[in-house]
């Protein structure tokens, strides 16, 4: 049986910043390490499981080096909480270079991340790609699994399932697996019920599942998420834009704000931190 959350507290995977987005864009997208780490700080006291970091220069642009998420690590194990999962991402779609997209996973000590963000297939958005090779996808996995670092899965379409079965039967991957379900892409699955429904239905045994969106998509994904008994991904990295009222530019708080209304109205709790960092441990 996969993991199911109804009878559970949800998961909230907080993405504060991601790599496209910039200040011109909205003005509440944090950029220095002490603003992500006060914008999560912000958002942990409100209910968040885990954070999805990207790291940015003072040039706004996206940074690979390891000294960087230190920076922002350092800052949340002080300021915001150790209980806090960690993920730190290895995207494609800024380096297709594997020593650059690897060199966060070779953060050591007390400031190795929990877990490191892995996108099972290249894919396309509307002004970019993401660029993963299998030979990429591989050598990254096979990094986290030396290091102890779990992967959070990133998923954008059926392929990318059908990859994840062949590197479970592979002994590649292992449970718990960690899956972030990203709809709304206008390259990928788009965010209806029907067709989270069929993703679901082809994810493996031992799944945590948490639903995300992109621009518009994320608040009905976040509802669908959490009606379908999962958690959720939510933050500027993937939407900055108040959808009901676009004059309005949110925070990373008020999308979690937004969300987790929803959650409370329909009865659900955001689980302790220590108890999902627990959970991906197991």
């Amino acid at each position: 049986m996969k993991i199911n959350f109804s009878d559970r507290d949800i998961t909230v995977s907080l993405c504060p910043t991601g790599a496209v987005p910039k200040r011109t864009d909205n003005p509440n997208v944090p950029i220095s390490a002490q603003d992500i780490v006060s914008q999560i700080r912000e958002c942990y006291e409100l209910g968040i499981t885990s954070v999805h970091l990207h790291a940015r220069n003072d040039e706004e642009n996206p940074v690979w080096e390891k000294k960087y998420y230190e920076d922002i690590i350092s800052g949340i194990k002080s300021t915001v909480s150790e209980d806090l999962a960690i993920c730190v991402t290895t995207s494609g779609r800024d380096w297709e270079d594997y020593s650059k997209r690897s060199d966060v996973l070779r953060i050591s000590g007390d400031l190795k991340p929990d877990m490191a963000s892995l996108t099972l297939s290249s894919l396309n958005f509307k002004k970019t790609a993401s660029i993963n090779s299998p030979d990429t996808i591989l050598r990254l996995l096979e990094n986290m699994n030396e290091n102890g670092i779990k992967p959070e899965l990133e998923i954008f379409d059926f392929g990318m399932i059908n990859y994840m079965h062949y590197l479970i039967a592979s002994d590649l991957l292992k449970p718990p697996y960690i899956v972030n379900l990203i709809l709304g892409n206008s390259f990928s699955a788009p965010a209806n019920f029907n067709t989270l429904g069929n993703l679901l239905s082809e994810l493996p045994e031992e799944s945590v599942i948490q639903v995300g969106g992109i621009a518009k998509s994320q608040f009905v994904a976040n509802v669908l998420g959490m009606v379908s008994n999962n958690g959720i991904r939510v933050g500027l990295e993937d939407n900055i834009k108040n959808n009901r009222n676009p004059e309005h530019q949110p925070t990373n708080l008020d999308l979690l704000s937004e969300s987790l209304k929803v959650a409370s109205a329909l009865g659900k709790k955001v689980m302790k931190a220590s108890e999902f960092k627990e959970l991906i441990r197991a």
